[in-house]
This record gives structure tokens, sequence and C-alpha cells, in this order.
């Protein structure tokens, strides 16, 4: 959309600029049609409407940015730049939607609308994949109806839905994007690159993490968002709809900041706390923090080597404390470090002493380095690209050239950072040819130019080779953050000797987002989410006005708070059911907060409410939870050979704390704990009545409803299929999407020819063994597919008798299309279930079933008793019965089967030019 500066204007014959199509336009707007564009741009910019910025008149339109200049290009950048773009497009909406649409508007044909492309294999339907794209091929695929991509920009102007999103995104993440800029401008110079490492080291990103929060009590970015901010003496009533969709919005948002500020606190926990990242902070410009890191370096290590202790066995402990501390030592990992290591052992040298020169020189050798690729590698490498393209197609460059040019970057000579030289001194150096004259070895001939010859060699104890490619621990970030938690659960548990480490798991409970007050101190947090072993939060502060408690961010708190757990019943951290009120509902003494957190009820222990909220538990947790709170284990499961599974262990602890609840609601929880989202949400009959009566032209506006009411439809289908399967026996069931057995007699005679018969997606599907490997796939009823489900099915068959000639001529006929008829009008068309025939219909087929010499079993699957016969029937007699109808059948597909084999045996036998030519039944 940033990028969208013209396009096809009357049919392409011309192509106007948005700033020639903006003047055309202006011109023959009136001041009274005017007026109906100057309130959403005032909402657009977030400002009153007779403010100056307001433009008062359609001809500042043509000074906007969105017409005057070029949009904005982030491709290739960072994603910081796709949020100024975004700033930019929500700040001229109005403008640019007006303009593309009068230049994409053409006067002899009515506007296109914009449809997502239609899944084949549905009638009506969209499928999931187009619905929401997610890479931008199948953006484009999803509106490739559209004309081109300024038809597309056009259409999503439309939605200002999307215009509220990308404001929500803007207005949290702009202290990121401000953080992100000045560590850019501390990367340009040596030194402030060092003070810059040991600041994050000390927690400078949690001032980032408590902007981001801030921005919910900010009243400016509230009123940006769109929300109606508090006016003294009045408070509107929560049912107005206004209210509620002001809450809606806050709470959209709130998942946003909470998310933003999760991620900043886990992504640079491990600086905090791991080793050697805190080693930097002895050049930490505040003096007075140096003695006070290295102390907590020194109870860090003192932890860690407690816990190799316990895993080398040198201290006696019980053995699930050693299981459970040889896991968090796996997932430390930077022990194992020689950076880490030799770090420790200087820091033992210099008595642990700040001022220790030898000490700071190592620091100074480690994190004086560049932090980031912003300079020396994108810059560097960037010249050097530069210059290749501007050299001969057919020369190689010597890597000596490029390391010269890779140093040679004009953009460096500005920082202040110490160069590496390449002189003519260096190169000569490492002249093969002078060094070894007197040697006598023979010099290669494709040596110069591909090789870099170091003159000295490093010395053997540092078994350089070895230490790189030992692996340590995984990387990437989530390593990172188990890394973290790890040590500091190891600090926090090393005075008992890891007592507690069965027990750690039990941080799980402190769900993201949510509010946690710990009993003994009254601290309050708004949990930032948990990390396999310990918990981050943000601490709030806390005030009771009426009866009520609200809470807003602490600001005097420069450090997140890290809690560590061991307990499953009466735990030290209550949780506390919270809210966000919208500004106009706060109380009058707290408006100046902007939105609080309210309290709305009593506070509950952490792991009753973790269940109520919903979270995600592994299996070993539900048997750990079941063990230690003497919950009783089921007595058989839904696994195979009834053993118990994790819905089974879910469904037993939901049942122990909340037996009294709605069965939905207890679904939610167990699904929750399954680690599965409930598909749709419940809607009335009237509006889905509504939603699929819609037309053509509606669908544009109303696609998402449609969608829903469709999900909606599924959902109700699918219980109702499930409610009317009937079992013909102990143990069996309805096979809705396989091969009738009437079809397979149809078949070729191999085992593993099918066909799948798809009732929702409207789908045949056959199936083709041995040599010729694969399938076909059919749909019927959708607006491509228009063929009926016969002509699938024939199709589908078709392919595989074809399949089946080519490896085995013989005189077997295919099925004509009135078999395949009789047996598509013999299932139901939404279910796939088998309709049972009428009593007079079932006698019939079982006098010619008795009659029959083929055995066939299509004939006999129609033998059903009427439902008012079989209901006055007991049930042992009905049983009875079919055993003897099953018995029956199998011995007459033996003989028919039997004969077949013998058949087929004799056509085999005889020679292949007196075999008769394969017959093939033409359908008309």
């Amino acid at each position: 959309m940033a990028n969208t500066d013209f396009g096809p204007f009357k049919r392409g014959k011309t192509k106007l600029t948005k700033q020639e199509a903006c003047e055309q336009f202006v011109a023959g707007l009136s001041t009274e049609d005017y007026q109906e564009y100057m309130e959403d741009i005032a909402r657009d910019q977030a400002l009153p409407l007779d403010d100056e910025g307001v433009p008062a008149s359609p001809e500042e339109w043509l000074e906007s940015r969105t017409v005057d200049k070029r949009g904005i290009f982030v491709k290739y950048k960072s994603w910081f730049n796709a949020v100024v773009a975004m700033h930019w497009l929500t700040w001229d909406w109005t403008i640019a939607s007006v303009v593309l649409d009068y230049a994409l508007k053409d006067p002899d044909e009515e506007p296109e609308l914009a449809r997502p492309v239609v899944a084949a294999d549905g009638e009506g339907s969209q499928s999931s994949d187009s619905e929401e794209p997610v890479t931008k091929a199948g953006l484009y695929k999803n509106y490739q109806n559209l004309k081109n991509t300024m038809g597309m920009s056009a259409h999503f102007y439309h939605d200002r839905f999307l215009q509220a999103d990308l404001r929500m995104i803007v207005e949290a993440t702009l202290p990121l994007r401000l953080q992100f800029e000045d560590m850019l401008q501390a990367a340009k110079g040596q030194v402030t690159t060092l003070h810059w490492a040991a600041q994050r080291s000390s927690g400078l990103y949690f001032a980032g993490v408590k902007a981001v929060i801030h921005t919910l009590h900010d009243p400016e970015v509230l009123d940006r968002l769109g929300l109606s901010l508090h006016v003294p003496g009045q408070h509107p009533d929560e049912e107005e709809a206004w209210v509620q969709e002001e809450l809606a919005t806050l709470a959209h948002y709130r998942k946003l900041v909470v998310e933003l500020a999760s991620a900043r606190c886990w992504s640079n926990a491990h600086f905090t706390i791991c080793q050697p990242h805190t080693f930097v902070q002895v050049h930490h410009p505040d003096a007075s923090r140096r003695p006070r890191v290295l102390n907590l370096t020194k109870k860090v290590w003192a932890a860690i080597l407690m816990m190799e202790d316990v895993v080398l066995k040198h201290v006696a402990v019980s053995a699930g404390v050693f299981k459970a501390a040889k896991r968090r030592l796996n997932d430390v990992a930077w022990n194992c470090s020689q950076v880490a290591r030799e770090t420790y052992a200087v820091c033992l040298q210099a008595a642990w002493s700040h001022t220790d020169e030898q000490l700071r020189e190592q620091s100074f050798a480690i994190f004086a380095r560049p932090h980031n690729t912003k300079f020396f590698l994108e810059d560097a490498f960037g010249n050097l690209a530069d210059v290749g393209k501007r050299a001969s197609k057919g020369g190689v460059m010597s890597k000596w050239t490029k390391a010269f040019y890779t140093t040679a970057t004009p953009s460096l000579n500005s920082f202040d950072w110490k160069q590496i030289a390449t002189l003519p001194s260096d190169y000569n150096i490492t002249d093969f040819k002078k060094l070894h004259v007197d040697s006598g070895v023979p010099v290669p001939t494709d040596y110069y130019g591909k090789h870099f010859k170091t003159t000295k060699t490093l010395p053997a104890a540092l078994n350089m080779k070895e230490n790189i490619r030992k692996p340590v621990r995984k990387a990437g970030p989530q390593a990172n953050h188990r890394s973290a938690a790890a040590t500091i659960w190891a600090v926090s548990h090393s005075p008992s000797t890891f007592s507690e480490a069965p027990l750690a798991w039990s941080g799980v409970f402190f769900v993201k987002g949510e509010v946690y007050i710990n009993s003994n101190t009254g601290r309050v947090m708004w949990s930032m989410g948990f990390q396999d072993w310990a918990a981050m939060g943000v601490r709030l502060a806390s005030f009771e006005k009426d009866g009520k408690y609200f809470f807003i961010l602490d600001p005097t708190f420069d450090v997140p708070l890290w809690v560590t757990c061991a307990e499953l019943s009466n735990t030290t951290w209550k949780h506390i059911p919270a809210r966000l009120l919208a500004p106009c509902m706060c109380p009058d003494d707290l408006a100046c907060h902007g939105c609080l957190l309210e309290s709305t009820g009593v506070a509950q222990d952490a792991v009753e409410a973790g269940i109520k909220v919903g979270l995600f538990l592994k299996k070993q947790y539900l048997v750990d939870l079941h063990k230690a709170l003497n919950i009783h284990f089921p007595t058989s499961g839904t696994d195979k050979k009834n053993r118990l599974g994790k819905e089974d262990l879910a469904t037993s602890v939901v049942r122990h704390f909340y037996g009294d609840d709605a069965p939905e609601e207890q679904h939610r929880m167990v699904m929750a704990i399954m680690g599965k989202t409930q598909r749709g949400v419940k809607c009335p009959a009237e509006v889905l009545g509504c939603m699929e009566g819609l037309d053509e032209d509606n669908r544009m506006e109303l696609g998402p409803l449609k969608k829903l009411a469709q999900e909606e439809q599924e959902i109700i289908s699918d219980s109702k299929k499930e409610n009317n399967i009937r079992a013909t026996s102990d143990g069996d069931y309805l096979q809705k999407h396989f091969t009738p057995q009437e079809l397979k007699d149809l078949l070729p005679p191999l085992p593993g020819c099918s066909i799948t018969r798809h009732p929702i997606f409207k789908r045949r599907q056959g199936f083709y063994p041995s040599v010729i490997q694969g399938s076909i796939c059919r749909s019927w009823g959708g607006k491509r597919a228009t063929r009926s489900e016969v002509d699938a099915l024939a199709l589908a068959v078709d392919w595989i008798w074809e399949s089946y000639y080519s490896e085995h001529p013989a005189t077997d006929e295919m099925p004509t299309m009135e078999m395949l008829r009789k047996i598509v009008q013999s299932y139901d068309a939404n279910t796939g279930e088998k309709i049972a025939p009428a009593p007079a219909a079932a006698a019939a087929t079982l006098s010619s079933s008795s009659s029959s010499s083929s055995g066939s079993v299509g004939n006999l699957v129609g033998v059903v008793a009427p439902a008012s016969v079989a209901a006055a029937e007991p049930k042992a007699a009905a049983k009875k019965a079919a055993a003897k109808t099953l018995a029956a059948d199998a011995k007459a597909v033996a003989k028919a089967a039997v004969a077949k084999a013998a058949l087929a045996m004799a056509k085999a036998a005889q020679p292949e030019h007196l075999q008769p030519a394969p017959k093939r039944q033409r359908r008309s």
C-alpha cells in the first residue's frame, strides 16, 4: 500500500500519477461534498474537526504526503521502517482511499468488487488458505481478480478495521523504535558501544517495556486509538453499544501490548543474568553499579558450581532432585563455554575487584565490538558489491582485494572505530614464495589469490578447533529463554540444595497477561509469561476505591520481577481476575491514569485459577498434579487398550476443581489443556439464516460474517451427524468417507483400489496401488467444478479402470453410468449416510438377493428391517439376525471370489494371441 504511487486510468490509455488524479478530483469537488470527507480526515489524524491541521479545502490535499511524495520503500529494510510506513498510511487514509478510487474509476463499467477466490472443491465456500494469506504469493492469489496492486490497495483502504489495527501497531511499537534508533547512534563509536552493552546488561531494555505498557495510561495515545476520554461526572452505561465497542478495541490493544512487552523481556533476559554477559558491567557509565554486578556474578557462579557438584554426585541428593538438577544444568549451558570459564578465572585472580586492570582489559576485549550488522557487515559488503558491479565481468577478485574494499568502505570513515588497514607490508608477510624459498617446499600453482597464510600458529593449549566445533547447547531464542530461566532458578534455590527441583514446573500456572499478588509481601505482578523454570513479570501499583481494587504500571521499578514456584496447593502467589477499563469508565480521581486494571473477583490459588483461565499442560504435569493433590486417577482411559491418555487426565483435573461448572465450560478448559481451540462461535439461528441468504454483491462487505455462518453451519451439521450414527454391532462404526461395499464390487479386483467421498468438501478421490502410484481427485457442485456427483464419481472410476487395463488386460467391464447413479442415490448427499429403503423395497431387495447367483454384497446391503419392526424386536434377536445375514453374505462373497479367481487363472493360462482384447463399457 505504501508503494502504490500510480496506476491505470481510463482503461489504461493514459496513466496519471496520484497527484494528477488528485488535481482532477478536487477540481470537480464542491464545498458541500468536501464536508463529508473532513470528519474522516480529522479522525485519521486524531485531531478536532476545527483544528488547523485538518485540510480546510480540497486543494490542500495536494500537499499531503500520500499525494506529494513517494511511498516508503520497506523491502530489505528493518521492520521499523514498515512501522513508519504504517503511520503515514493511517495519517492520510481517507485521502489515499478517495484518490485511488477516482484513479481506478471506469465511467463505462460498474466498479469491480474485490472477492476472494472461491475454492475449487466447495460450492461458494472459501478455503481457509485464501481467507487469511500469510505470504505475498498468497495475498496475490487471494485477490487475483483485481486489476493490479493499485486496485488491491484501494480495496484495503475501504477496510477501517485494518486502519485501526495498523494504528495500534504504530502506537505500541513507537517506544521500541526509538530505542532501536538510540542503539544505532551508540554503535557508531567503540566507547559508546561498550557503554550501551553494559547498560543493556543492567536492564536498559526494561525502559522500553515500561514505555510500551505506559501507552495504556497515555491519554494522547488512547485518543489516537479512537477511544473516548474521561469526562468528569459522567459514567456511561457499560451495556451501551459504543462502550462495548471501545472495550473490545481496548482488549485487542491489550493483547498486543502484553505480547510486545513479554517478547522484549524474554529476548533480553539472558543478557542480564547469564555469563559472561554481565561481565561487561565493569565498564558501566555508573561506577556505583560495578561492584554490585560483580557480587551478583559471584552469586550466580556459586549456584552453578553447586549444581555441578550435585550432577557430578559430589553432594548427596535424592534421585528426583538429581534428575531435575541435571535438566536445569543442561538448560543453563553457558557454564560449558570456554569464555565464561576464563572470565570466572580472571575474576578469582582479581579477587572480584572491578578496578583490576586485567579484569577490565578482558571485559574490553570481549565486549568492545560491534553488536549489530548494520554498519560493519551490511555497509561493508554493500560497498564490495558496488565495486564488483563496476569491475569487468570476467575478472575474479582475490581475497586480498575483497578484504581491501570491505575495509575501505567510505561510510566507516565517519565512525569512531579503529579501522583495519590493508597495507603492502601485510601482503608481503603472507608471500608464500618469500617465506619458503629456502625450505625447498614447492609452491602450488593455484595458491595466490585464494588462501591467506598465517605466520604464527596458535598455542596447542587453546585447543581451538575442538572447542569451536563442540556443541554447547541449541541456538535460538527459546534456548536463550530457558538458559536465563534455569539460571535464575538455580540462584533462587541454591540455599536449599535444589530440593524443590521436581516441582519447578509449577510456575507454568503464571499465565501471561494475568495479574498475581504475593500473599506475604503484597506485591502485585502483571505476568509476562513462564519459560520452563521461571516466570517474568512487571510490578503494578494498586489503588482502592469504593471497595474495588485498581492497578496501574508502577513507574518506580526499573527491573522486571523474577518469580519461581514449587507449590501446587495454597500457593504464595494468588491470581486476581482483572479486566481493563476504558477511560470513560474510570473513577474521577483516577482518570489521570488513562486505563485501569480493575479487579473483578477474589484472589485464587494460581493452580486453580490457571486451569480456569485456560493454559496448556504437558501430560507429565497432569500426572504430577494428580499425585501432589491426591486426585483419583481414572479407572480406564480412551487410548489403546484402555490406557490413560492426556485428555483423560485433563478431564479428571478439570472435574476435580470445577466439577459443578457447565459441561461446555469444562470442555473449554480441557481443550485449553490439550492445546486445542474451539472452532467457531455461538450464533443465533436467525442470524445464520440471514447470512446464508446473502447475494454475491454483498459478499464483499459481509464476507467475514458469511464465513462465520458457514463455519457455524458446519459445526451444527457435524454434531447432527455424530448424534445420528447408529452402530450395527458392538464396536462397529459408520465409515462416512470410505468406499461402500456396493462401489467396491464395481472396481477392479485388486487390494487397495478404493474411492473416498467427502460430503463437506464435495470431493471424490480414487486410489490405485501397484505400479501406478497416485490418486485422482474430482469435485462436484462448485462454481468452477459444476459437474454432478455422478460425473465426479465416473471420472474417478474411469481413472482406476484405465490404470488397471494398462497392467492387466482382461475382459472385466467397467460399470455403467446407471450403476453409479444408483449408488449415488442410495446415500444421503449431505451426511454420506446410507438411506434405509422402504419396507417394500427392502422385501424386493431381499428376494432378489436370495435368487442371485453372483453373491454380490451390493445386493445384500439393502436388507434392513423397517424402523418400526426393528424397534419392536429385542436387542438379542436383532443381533442374531444380523449375524446370520453377515454369515450368508460372507459365504456368497467367498464363492464369487473363488469363481472369479478361477476364471482369471484360466484366461492367464491361454496363449497371448488367444486372449481377448480388453473390453470397455462405453457410457452415454
